[in-house]
């Protein structure tokens, strides 16, 4: 990643489910600043440049609002909304034509010929979802699904992002309880990972899950769990409407660390 200057930390002050929501709305906005500056938090999310000063100018909005040296009446919130608004549907954007431009990857070969493509990811035996993701001391559970049209609910929202359904589609939102089963403070460190998430549908057709900036993405979990306490984080893929009657059976296909395991989750 190339940068022309040095990232400062900004130190901020919380406790307990506030320090956990400031800290990663702090990375959030840093992960801003690598898009601005040239850096995607994906290599498929291409961002023009137009676009990459829209997202910087959100984080910076956000910083501004968390930062303990300034009073929230200096953020103007209809503007905030309005650069929330617009990034949630820049990244609707971005993840509707990266799924029109793959589509077909998983069913071609190098060689054009129809077929499964071959990965570069080994196959992993272990069939369990913090194994996966190299978390030790932790147990992460699939805890059900949800349909809506956005997530979190308006009452959830108030300091968080607001992710919504672009029209005619439905939010699908895979729920995990991340727990420490440990005698002791554990970390959970699954932003390092860098994973890749998949939803393999009815044994067959994969669904990509959105990068999202959600305060409880599974994909940038990173914080310390203290012994005993666990945490409700997420994972959100877009569908047709009604295309949610269709489904019969689930699993999460996970690329991480060079290896790739495939998870059930309904069966």
């Amino acid at each position: 990643m190339k940068n022309g200057g040095k990232i400062k930390t900004l130190m901020i002050k919380g406790e307990g489910k506030v320090l956990r929501r400031k800290t990663k709305i702090l990375m959030v906005c840093l992960l801003g600043t690598a898009l601005f500056t040239g850096c995607a938090y994906s290599p498929e999310l291409m961002l023009t440049e137009e676009e990459q000063k829209l997202i910087a100018g959100y984080s910076a909005d956000i910083l501004l609002k968390y930062s303990d040296g300034y009073a929230k009446s200096l953020v103007d919130t209809a503007k905030e909304r309005e650069l929330q608004a617009a990034v949630a549907a820049l990244l609707a954007q971005k993840q509707a034509e990266e799924a029109d431009e793959g589509k077909n990857t998983d069913h071609k070969s190098e060689s054009g010929e129809e077929g499964v493509a071959e990965s570069p990811y080994a196959p992993r035996g272990e069939q369990n979802l913090a194994a996966a993701l190299s978390q030790s001391g932790i147990e992460i559970s699939y805890d059900g699904f949800d349909v809506c049209k956005s997530y979190p609910s308006e009452s959830e929202a108030e300091d968080a992002f607001l992710l919504n359904a672009t029209d005619g589609k439905d939010l699908v939102v895979y729920r995990f309880r991340v727990s420490n089963t440990s005698g002791e403070d554990m970390e959970a460190n699954i932003l390092d990972q860098n994973p890749m998430f998949r939803i393999i549908v009815n044994g067959e057709e994969r669904k990509n899950v959105l990068k999202t900036m959600l305060l409880n993405d599974l994909g940038t979990l990173d914080e310390v769990i203290p012994a005993g306490e666990s945490r409700d984080e997420v994972l959100v893929m877009e569908v047709p409407e009604s295309y949610v009657q269709t489904i019969e059976t689930v699993s999460l296909l996970i690329k991480a660390n060079g290896q790739e395991s495939v998870i059930p989750l309904l069966q």
